[in-house]
């Protein structure tokens, strides 16, 4: 039985009214069944986890960062999301009778759950200031604390909340209930708030030394603990009227504890601090560390059952009474900064220091492949089930051809770091990256040859359109087109002096690039001109995905996600589940795909019913391939009839963008079709171009080469 809990951070806080909170908590209710991006790895999400709680039929309940709540009835062994829609910081959860739970986060949210964790509802509280903890003191009375200050209390069930005075700013950390009608609050430099009327009125008292207060509870009337910064432990045998502090060996902040009988005390803390007590705390063990890197904020248990929760979503369990841990979860959590599928199933993920991820079944789950040097990957391509590519730091380029059972170095004369790598088949690819770098393989990599770029900026992303039309883009607003596979570069005017990080096009004619500032940059002429399209962040978007011409996604930190379902005309934010910064990005069709981010995240996405209306039905393209092409004299290219008759333009590009001949006089009676003859001496000189056939919300292109 876990006797109470309490819970101590200060996050940071999203300041919203009260108006605004009530809709997000609804629209969170009405929306739990529908679409979302999923968590896929780490199992079972990779948010930090404040609280894990065990109800009395042994239901586990964690709660979390970014309206992380999870449910497990099953000792751990899986967990189900039970939360949507909420971006505020669930940071304690506590059972107030059989299948009533509770849960306080940030902006002074109250949550209820009346069918044990399944479904949570709104209870609007009294107060917008953070609310830290929660306890009840009988099935009736229950008071929650928080930042400022601040405590409220209901004597009704939680029907109804009021504010109660406290007589300090500072703010409130946790909360307990001893005996039938008392109850101890603790918080910032040493507070402690004890009252003896089930919270109606509260006496303060200091503790020396003055240390933020995280953690308090009582086994009985008479004995409590309450942990704190630097290792604190304070230990009480009169309900709390006096508190001596106990030496516990550690001097890390120690953040939450657990009471299994009134002699064993469990507490965690910084770095994956564990310590256990079997004599009332006259002494303390430290358990190996197992989690030197994350901060454990929680612990649970029941029966034979231990639990305790922390930093990256972690999770700590013991089936023996605590004589063994392991990690429940022990899935790296280094940053994944690229993600690639080659169809529905097999895919990749490629990171911070070697990290490969493969999956076999969309997502569902991975395996962490050893790469051959522990260099960061920053790009990957994956063409088929069995062969990728992945470039990062000092100029590695790594390669498998057996589905990732091995990976071997491929031969680069170069040590420029390597951002992005894109390929057209097995064999053609192109890589780029630090000084301009430019790399292209014709035989799947077994060679590597330089091409000139005519640029020394960073080259963050490549688009390998076609065997002949490429565009990468970099620093300061460059973008770089390619007619030629890659033998000559062009710069194009994008219009910003801002970095531009990734560009993707669904023809030759129309793409998009993300970049600095929030920014998403879209051409309809092959980058000749480049108009800004209004996304509604300033974030920077490291990538830009358009598995159809209407259907496109584009990524960011801070968690951004966003969608549009018109070419980028319109742009709406989708809850992403973490605020963590997200890197990759890649969808295989308009309703599949997937994110990955730091600390190993990955996300996905698959909904055959994305209210998404399909695009009207399309010929497979209106301008044929030009006849002959390359050539000489002139060339011909039949125009299939267009739906509707629509005012359309053609127009003829050269490499650099720029428009050499408006050919629209040409078109009549486009509805039925027709063939354009296009002599010779509308091009000014031999080389690459490009014509263009455009009309409302559609356009087509194809390359012409002329001797």
């Amino acid at each position: 039985m876990e006797f109470a809990a309490g819970k101590g951070m200060n996050p940071l806080k999203i300041t919203l009214s009260l108006i605004l909170l009530f809709g997000v908590i609804l629209n969170a209710a009405m929306l739990q069944g529908q679409t979302t991006l999923e968590w896929q790895h780490p199992d079972p999400q990779g948010n930090m986890l404040m609280s894990v709680t065990a109800t009395s039929d042994g239901t586990l309940i964690a709660t979390g960062h970014y309206g992380t709540i999870l449910r497990s009835s099953d000792a751990g062994a899986s967990w189900k999301h039970t939360m949507f829609g909420l971006t505020d910081n669930v940071l304690q959860s506590v059972e107030a009778g059989p299948g009533r739970l509770w849960a306080v986060a940030d902006n002074g949210i109250l949550l209820e759950s009346t069918n044990g964790g399944l479904d949570w509802i709104d209870r609007q509280s009294v107060t917008t200031q953070g609310l830290n903890a929660i306890s009840f003191i009988t099935a009736d009375i229950g008071v929650a604390c928080g930042d400022a200050g601040t405590i409220i209390r209901t004597t009704d069930a939680g029907a109804t909340w009021a504010t109660v005075p406290s007589g300090v700013s500072v703010s409130l950390n946790g909360v307990a209930p001893v005996g039938a009608v008392g109850c101890v609050i603790v918080g910032e430099n040493g507070t402690v708030l004890r009252s003896g009327d089930a919270g109606a009125a509260w006496d303060v008292t200091k503790l020396s030394p003055p240390e933020d207060l995280f953690s308090v509870a009582f086994a009985d009337a008479g004995n409590g603990w309450i942990c704190g910064t630097r290792g604190s432990i304070f230990h009480t045998v009169n309900g709390g009227f006096r508190w001596d502090r106990q030496n516990s060996g550690s001097t890390r902040h120690l953040n939450g504890m657990l009471l299994r009988s009134s002699s064993e005390i469990w507490i965690v803390g910084d770095g994956g601090t564990m310590l256990h007590s079997s004599n009332s705390g006259a002494d303390w063990i430290a358990l190996p560390v197992l989690l030197p890197n994350s901060v454990l904020e929680s612990i649970t248990g029941t029966a034979n059952l231990l639990l305790a929760v922390g930093e990256f979503g972690h999770m700590l369990r013991s089936t023996d009474t605590g004589l063994t841990w392991v990690i429940a979860n022990p899935e790296s959590r280094k940053s994944a900064n690229w993600i690639s599928f080659a169809d529905e199933s097999n895919g990749w993920c490629f990171g911070e220091d070697g990290l490969i991820l493969h999956s076999t079944d969309g997502g569902g789950s991975w395996r962490e492949e050893t790469a051959i040097l522990g260099n960061s990957l920053y790009g990957g391509k994956s063409v088929s089930d069995r062969k990728a590519w992945a470039v990062g730091e000092f100029g590695i380029i790594l390669a498998t051809t057996d589905g990732g059972s091995s990976w071997q170095q491929q031969q680069n004369d170069y040590s420029n770091i390597l951002l992005a790598v894109d390929f057209i088949d097995e064999n053609r690819g192109w890589a780029v990256g630090e000084l301009g770098i430019i790399l292209r393989t014709t035989d799947g990599g077994a060679s590597w040859l330089r091409q000139e770029s005519g640029t020394e900026n960073y080259l963050f992303g490549i688009d390998a359109v076609s065997a002949t039309h490429l565009v990468v883009v970099g620093d300061g607003g460059l973008v770089l087109s390619s007619f030629d596979g890659g033998a000559s570069w062009h710069s194009q005017p994008s219009g910003t002096g801002t970095t531009l990080y990734w560009p993707c096009f669904v023809s030759d004619a129309e793409g998009w690039i993300a970049g600095e500032l929030g920014s998403i940059l879209h051409t309809t002429d092959a980058g000749a001109s480049w108009a800004l399209q209004a996304t509604g962040t300033q974030r920077p978007l490291y990538v830009v995905d358009a598995p159809s011409r209407e259907t496109l996604w584009a990524v960011g930190d801070s968690g951004t996600v966003l969608f549009s379902s018109d070419a980028g005309s319109s742009w709406q934010r989708r809850y992403a589940r973490t605020r963590y910064d997200l890197f990759g990005l890649d969808f295989v069709s308009p309703t599949h795909g997937w994110i990955s981010g730091d600390y190993a995240t990955v996300l996905t996405w698959k909904n055959s019913t994305t209210g998404i209306l399909p695009p009207a039905p399309v010929a497979e393209s209106y301008l044929a391939a030009p006849y002959p092409n390359p050539f000489r004299d002139a060339v011909e290219i039949a125009i299939a009839p267009l739906p509707g008759n629509p005012p359309a333009t053609l127009a003829l590009y050269d490499a650099l963008g720029r428009k050499v001949r408006d050919l629209t006089r040409s078109l009549s009676a486009i509805g039925a079709g027709m063939t354009i003859h296009i002599p010779r001496e509308y091009f000014p000189t031999p080389g690459t171009y490009l014509i263009v056939l455009a009309w409302p919300d559609h356009s087509e292109s194809r390359l012409l080469v002329c001797f």
